[in-house]
């Protein structure tokens, strides 16, 4: 395996898009997560504005308001601190301490007040909640918490997975990535957003789910690609390239090129079935719209914020890490 592994350039075709507000976004995302006292005692505030989340909600919400995309921009800052606690510290490699936090947190997003022991992400993700119901209906925030849950069953399988050493197969790790990335938690937010309510109809409807589901996978595929090097030094194979190298006992600079494919695939699908999109009538028709450039908007913008965000630290050429998956379990 060659020590220089090169990053090709990932095929999406579709306009760069930012929030004129994203600078006040990001202003209002460390005040936020100060106030919140999120900040570990490891992580500095210049390294949390580095990881410029204000960035990427701004490129994947363009057209919030400014109020809108301060809410989202706390939404991702949670994400981000919960998801590096699962990824990177000893709780991600056990699943049952994954899984009574992650109670606690659902019954926060069902309405349930705080308790004395709760911590600091607790108390951020109880003040997310109580904006949220202010801004939506029941249904919707139904909606959020389901999509919700699913991403806290991936990240209870992920750590069950770094518990046992177990690298999933190509096949699973594709169902759960839609699932572990929370895409579709953002993909909820876009009603309150952009103000546009889809009836159940057209957000049911075979094809914008289709076209959703693609969408994800281009934006989860996308960041497997750019942050494979980070995966791999921090022992962690949840990632495609990953996962295509254990599997089809390939080398890594080829699984990178397979899963750069898999990207452009998705992408020139979604093109296609763009042109499926049945009309909903004169009402709903233009929410679609918006709904499919807002989903053109995630999977460009997260390239362009991934490719800048100190989270991954990308570049054209990487490191390969001593790790070697052809050695890990894959039963």
């Amino acid at each position: 395996m060659s020590d220089e592994i090169i990053v090709p350039q990932l095929y999406c075709p579709f306009p760069s898009r930012i929030n004129p507000s994203v600078e006040r976004a990001n202003d209002y995302s460390v005040d936020w997560v100060r106030r919140m006292e999120l900040v570990p005692a490891f992580m500095s505030e210049l390294t949390f504005r580095m990881i410029k989340v204000a960035e990427l909600s701004g490129r994947t919400f363009a057209e919030a308001g400014p109020e809108a995309l301060e809410l989202i921009t706390a939404w991702n800052s949670w994400l981000h601190f919960w998801d590096d606690q699962c990824d990177e510290a000893d709780i991600g490699r056990r699943p049952e301490m994954v899984a009574a936090r992650e109670s606690r947190f659902m019954r926060i997003l069902r309405g349930d007040g705080l308790r004395p022991d709760d911590g600091p992400i607790a108390l951020a993700l109880h003040e997310l909640c109580k904006r949220m119901r202010a801004m939506a209906s029941a249904d919707w925030m139904e909606r959020f918490i389901h999509r919700v849950s699913e991403y806290f069953e991936a990240c209870v399988w992920e750590a069950k997975n770094r518990a046992t050493h177990k690298v999933p197969d190509v096949a699973t790790y594709i169902l759960r990535r839609r699932q572990s990335g929370a895409v579709y938690t953002e993909f909820v937010l876009f009603e309150i957003a952009l103000g546009v309510v889809l009836p159940k109809e057209a957000r049911e409807h075979p094809v914008i789910e289709r076209l959703s589901r693609m969408a994800n996978n281009v934006v989860s595929w996308s960041n497997d690609v750019i942050s494979f090097d980070k995966e791999m030094e921090r022992g962690d194979f949840h990632n495609l390239p990953l996962v295509l190298q254990s599997e089809h006992r390939i080398s890594l600079q080829e699984a990178v090129f397979r899963a750069a494919g898999f990207v452009e695939c998705e992408v020139r699908s979604f093109i296609e079935w763009e042109a499926a999109i049945p009309t909903f009538g004169p009402q709903v028709d233009p929410g679609v719209r918006t709904y499919v450039s807002f989903l053109r908007d995630w999977m460009r913008g997260n390239i362009d914020w991934s490719l800048k965000s100190g989270r991954f630290r990308p570049g054209e050429t990487v490191r390969a890490s001593a790790l070697k998956m052809m050695g890990m379990a894959s039963g």
